[in-house]
């Protein structure tokens, strides 16, 4: 499957071509689908924690970022 995003990909850069754009939109949202299927729950404890994942996710990200930001450009 990696292959074939890489392929899809490459030709959305290149000539971008409607069809790659197409493909590439609907195996990304599969992937994505598929993912989260099998990593969640279907409930409230899977919601909470998709959440959590995610907020653990861009915090852990986020605030070193701002640190950085802060220190180069005061």
């Amino acid at each position: 499957m990696g292959v074939v995003r890489i392929f899809l990909a490459w030709l959305v850069a290149t000539d971008h071509l409607y069809h790659a754009v197409l493909f590439s939109c609907i195996i990304s949202g599969f992937l994505i689908t598929y993912t989260l299927t099998c990593n969640y729950k279907r409930d409230l404890s899977g919601t909470l924690k998709f959440y959590r994942d995610r907020f653990i996710r861009i915090v852990s990200l986020y605030w070193p970022m701002v640190i950085r930001t802060l220190v180069l450009f005061r």
